[in-house]
């Protein structure tokens, strides 16, 4: 029997003895009860066990490890979130701007495939793991929102791959608007939100 059905099943012993005066269920007997305080106070206990057997399972019961696996589980979605940005971060700050304030084109393309392939195997790794049930709805729309930046990705390494040798940050932004301007902040402001909630908690993923 697990948390959840040794308190319910109590709080409804004490329900039914405060509002009977005596019962025998669930091998639990009451004798008859004639002070109405004694009654009182099993007619709360019994209504705390109720609550208590939907938000405080017992240790070592079904529920807590459910829960347990739910919170392990959450853990691992932020660090999954906390790994992609650091991925981001270390990326941006190994492009090199020469005295001209030009970028080579071949450094960023090493960057950006680089970046792509660990934050790709960041969320295989996520989302092939087991996921706990109540979770699944969340599991699914992070999912979803995880499937059009793998399309996008790919598209904005080519464009950079069309730049010249040495680029201007004006010349990558120009190349680039079409990737960026068809949904893709909208895209990664959804995945973000998406990854938040099946965290259950802020997924510090960057802009």
């Amino acid at each position: 029997m697990d948390g959840l059905n040794v308190y319910l099943g109590l709080g409804i012993v004490f329900l039914l003895a405060a509002a009977l005066g005596e019962v025998e269920a669930l091998g639990v007997r009451i004798p008859p009860l004639k002070s109405r305080l004694v009654r009182a106070a099993l007619a709360l206990s019994g209504a705390a066990l109720v609550v208590a057997a939907f938000v405080a399972p017992l240790p070592g019961t079904a529920a807590t490890e459910r829960s347990e696996r739910r919170a392990a589980y959450q853990r691992q979605v932020l660090a999954a979130c906390d790994a992609i940005a650091s991925t981001r971060a270390t990326g941006d700050n190994a492009l090199r701007v020469d005295d001209r304030g030009r970028m080579s084109r071949d450094q960023m393309v090493s960057i950006l495939g680089q970046q792509w392939a660990q934050e790709s195997e960041t969320m295989r790794r996520l989302l092939s793991r087991e996921v706990p049930e109540g979770l699944r709805p969340e599991w699914r729309e992070a999912e979803a929102a995880w499937q059009p930046i793998t399309v996008r990705g790919p598209r904005y390494v080519s464009a950079v791959r069309g730049l010249p040798d040495a680029f201007t940050q004006e010349q990558l932004e120009r190349v680039t608007a079409d990737v960026a301007a068809a949904g893709g902040y909208e895209e990664w402001s959804r995945f973000r939100s998406a990854m938040s909630e099946l965290a259950g908690g802020t997924c510090k993923l960057p802009a």
